[in-house]
């Protein structure tokens, strides 16, 4: 694959320490960063599936830190609004920071 498609992503951030663990001195983001700078990526972002509450937790981390993800994955489908729901809850933060943002 082309460098310009390579990506890498924390896949599932189930518990709400895991930002915590992704931005360490020494974490998983710091890595990202140095293989991004080193051109063996371009993007970094996460995938979240189980709580959008935790979702919205790791785009404020990043957003303390002055990190801002390319991607950011999350679960949308009809029973979305009924449980849980990342749609109300996560999407409308992230969209009122990104660059483009479909809803």
């Amino acid at each position: 694959m082309h460098k310009d498609g390579v990506r890498y992503k924390h896949a599932e951030v189930p518990r709400f320490d895991d930002p915590d663990r992704v931005f360490t001195q020494g974490g998983a983001i710091e890595a990202a960063i140095a293989a991004r700078k080193a051109g063996k990526i371009r993007y970094i972002g996460f995938t979240g599936h189980k709580d959008p509450a935790i979702h919205l937790h790791m785009m404020q981390a990043a957003a303390r830190r002055g990190f801002h993800f390319d991607a950011v994955l999350m679960p949308s489908n009809v029973v979305d609004a009924h449980y849980r729901s990342f749609a109300r809850d996560a999407m409308p933060w992230h969209c009122a920071r990104a660059s483009r943002c479909r809803q």
